[in-house]
C-alpha cells in the first residue's frame, strides 16, 4: 500500500454517493484502501470495501482533520463525492505520485486539475507538473490531489469551511517548507472528472446533468437534489458583508507574508 483513498462528503449528500461510487467503481477501482468521510450515517456500495470514517460534527475542517488522523498512509488521495470519474484512472501516475511523496518529505501536494493562478517558471517537474509560486493562489484546492498527510494537518484550522481551507489555508502554506505542484496540462489529468461542477451549492448543475446524460445513456438525477441551470450563483450578502470579507482576506494574507519573510514555519504535525 503507498496510498490512501479519502472521499470527503456529508449526510446532507448521502444521495449522492451510489452516483459517485458507480463511476469510481467502474473507473477507479484502485487496489489501496479507500475511506468515506461522513458525520453520523453509515453508508455501503456493493464490491467496494469503503471504511466509513464518522465523526459527529458539521465543522468542515474539524471533521476532515479527524478522518485523516484515522489515516495511516503518508500519501492521500483527496476526492469529494460530486467528481464523477468519467474515464479510466491513469494508475501508473497516481503510484508514481503516492511513492514521490512517501520518498521525498519535501512535497506537500500534487493538484490533479490545472489552478489557473501564479505558478514557478514554465519548467516542467515530473513530466506533468509545475511548482506553485510560494505566495500563490489555491496551492490548497480542495480538487482531486494527492497530498502529503501531514501536509494537510498542518494547513487546517478548526471552524472553517472548505472555501476557507482553500482561501486561508492557502495563506497558512506560505509558512511551508514544502514543494506544492499542479498539472500543468487538462489532457493530462490522471483522473478525468468534470471538476466538481456537478453538484453546486446543493443544486445539480442541468447543463452539466445532461452533459453526462448524453455521453453515458445513463440517469444522472439525484434523489431529493433540484436542478438549476448554471453554476454562477449571485453573492447575496450585504455590501458591508462582502467588504470584511475582503479585508479579513487581506489582512490575512499579509499577516502570513510577513510571516514567511520573517522565517516562521508551519508547525511540525
Amino acid at each position: 500500500m503507498n496510498f490512501s483513498v479519502l472521499v470527503l462528503s456529508c449526510d446532507k449528500y448521502l444521495n449522492m454517493l451510489d452516483l459517485f461510487f458507480k463511476y469510481y467503481k467502474r473507473f477507479c477501482n484502485l487496489d489501496v484502501p479507500l475511506y468515506l468521510s461522513l458525520e453520523k450515517a453509515d453508508y455501503r456500495y456493493d464490491g467496494l470495501d469503503i471504511h466509513v470514517l464518522q465523526n459527529e460534527t458539521s465543522d468542515w475542517s474539524t471533521r476532515l482533520s479527524k478522518s485523516l488522523n484515522q489515516i495511516s498512509s503518508k500519501a492521500v488521495l483527496i476526492l469529494l463525492e460530486d467528481f464523477l470519474i468519467e474515464e479510466p484512472v491513469d494508475k501508473d501516475e497516481l503510484n508514481k505520485l503516492a511513492d514521490l511523496i512517501n520518498n521525498n518529505d519535501e512535497i506537500a501536494h500534487f493538484a490533479l486539475t490545472p489552478v489557473p493562478m501564479k505558478n514557478d517558471s514554465g519548467t516542467i517537474y515530473y513530466e506533468r507538473y509545475y511548482k506553485r509560486h510560494r505566495y500563490g493562489r489555491y496551492k490548497t484546492t480542495l480538487q482531486a490531489g494527492m497530498w502529503n498527510r501531514s501536509e494537510l494537518l498542518s494547513v487546517i484550522k478548526a471552524g472553517e469551511s472548505a472555501w476557507e481551507i482553500e482561501m486561508f489555508g492557502n495563506m497558512r502554506s506560505y509558512l511551508s517548507r514544502r514543494d506544492y505542484y499542479a498539472i500543468a496540462d487538462r489532457q493530462l489529468k490522471p483522473i478525468k472528472y468534470n471538476d466538481g461542477f456537478f453538484c453546486v451549492q446543493g443544486r445539480l448543475n442541468e447543463a452539466e446533468l445532461e452533459r453526462l446524460e448524453k455521453k453515458f445513456g445513463e440517469d444522472f438525477h439525484v434523489e431529493g437534489m433540484e436542478t438549476d441551470h448554471g453554476v454562477m450563483v449571485r453573492d447575496r450578502r450585504s455590501f458591508v458583508k462582502r467588504v470584511r470579507t475582503r479585508l479579513r482576506i487581506m489582512g490575512y494574507g499579509l499577516r502570513y507574508r510577513i510571516a514567511a519573510a520573517e522565517g516562521k514555519t508551519l508547525e511540525k504535525t
